[in-house]
């Protein structure tokens, strides 16, 4: 059979969605029977006032339900290092974090099964992440950050997705919500308290041709740290929901390339509003 076009594209995370939400659809199933598909790869990068963020994912899907794959995510810190230096006295003795995540997700329920024309595809979701640089950053303070909230540099966090595809004017248009539960702070990019939130999230996907695909996300973000000050200076500010808006070009039945802009509020000790996003994703 034709191969269909290569979306749903990579997130931050490593799993099949937008930029920073999932759809419940898998990557790169293959047709009905396949038992093995073949690897999909995916980059994106983040550029926002003060921090970056670099994220490359390799995704593998197995007899048309189980979604894995391998997601590592460079976070730039941007000017938080100079300003703890020269707001606290203390040097955190990095400019950037790594966050390695493992991910599963099972297609429970696949769109209009059971015979029906309305039920949404249910995708339950594990991810396990591992933070490399928070803990070097917490003892470079002296263990500052486990006062506000830190607990460790490893958490797992679970998700529920269900998406429904609906034809309006003869053009497709994708609903997709997520319930998510975390103990993530900065979705992991500052470590984790050991204390979990449920959040809530979700995207719009509409598309204009055969090949152009427009796209809405919000994330909500559940503050975890409590805020921490120097010299009238906020060093880690009360987090905000984070939302993004986005244009994904179809090149070919295995390459796509996607384009947006982001409004990420408080990050630390920045105020990342105006962010531009950049992706890739490769099919098999």
């Amino acid at each position: 059979p034709e191969k269909g076009a290569p979306l749903p594209l990579l997130t931050l995370d490593g799993v099949g969605g937008v930029v920073l939400t999932p759809i419940a659809y898998l990557v790169n199933p293959g047709a009905e029977g396949t038992q093995v598909g073949l690897p999909s790869f995916g980059f994106t990068y983040v550029n926002a006032r003060q921090k970056n963020v670099e994220s490359f994912g390799v995704v593998e899907t197995l007899f048309g339900r189980l979604e894995l794959g391998y997601n590592a995510s460079r976070f730039g810190t941007g000017s938080l290092r100079a300003d703890v230096l020269n707001f606290a006295g203390a040097d955190i003795g990095r400019d950037d974090v790594w966050l390695h995540t493992i991910n599963a997700r099972v297609n429970v329920i696949r769109e209009n099964d059971f015979g029906t024309s309305y039920l949404p595809a249910l995708t339950i979701g594990v991810h396990g992440k591992i933070n490399d640089g928070i803990g070097e950053i917490d003892d470079n303070l002296g263990g500052l950050l486990q006062t506000v909230g830190y607990d460790r540099s490893y958490g797992v966090e679970f998700t529920a997705t269900i998406s429904k595809s609906f034809l309006v004017y003869g053009h497709p248009v994708i609903l997709s919500l997520t319930g998510r539960a975390s103990d993530a702070s900065n979705l992991g990019y500052t470590g984790y308290t050991g204390n979990y939130e449920f959040s809530a999230e979700g995207n719009v996907v509409v598309g204009i041709t055969d090949w152009l695909f427009a796209a809405f996300e919000y994330r909500q973000k559940i503050n975890q740290f409590s805020q921490i000050s120097a010299g009238g200076r906020t060093l880690i500010g009360e987090e905000g929901d984070w939302w993004t808006v986005g244009l994904a070009a179809v090149v070919s039945p295995h390459f796509t390339v996607t384009a947006g802009y982001g409004h990420l509020g408080t990050v630390l000790n920045t105020r990342e509003n105006t962010a531009w996003a950049l992706a890739a994703k490769y099919e098999f």
